[in-house]
């Protein structure tokens, strides 16, 4: 179980570190459905160690959405 947690926290630093190319590209993805290849699908595929294939994707967002809350907060 430790291990989930230290892979989890690993995305949600390389989300705070690409955090406006993750929502630039999350952004592109809401609107098009075309995923560039960049920060968010490199972060997406972080996230399928622990939230599996098919749910890295979603992840992936839950992560960006949350960090930008986050920082957004923050002031």
């Amino acid at each position: 179980m430790p291990e989930l947690a230290v892979s989890k926290k690993e995305c949600e630093e390389f989300a705070r570190d690409h955090l406006r190319a993750c929502a630039v590209e999350l952004l592109v993805w809401q609107n098009t459905r075309l995923r560039p290849e960049g920060a968010l699908r490199q972060l997406e595929l972080q996230c399928a160690s622990w939230a599996g294939d098919h749910g890295a994707l979603d992840a992936a967002e839950a992560v960006v959405v949350r960090e930008s809350l986050r920082r957004a907060s923050r002031g």
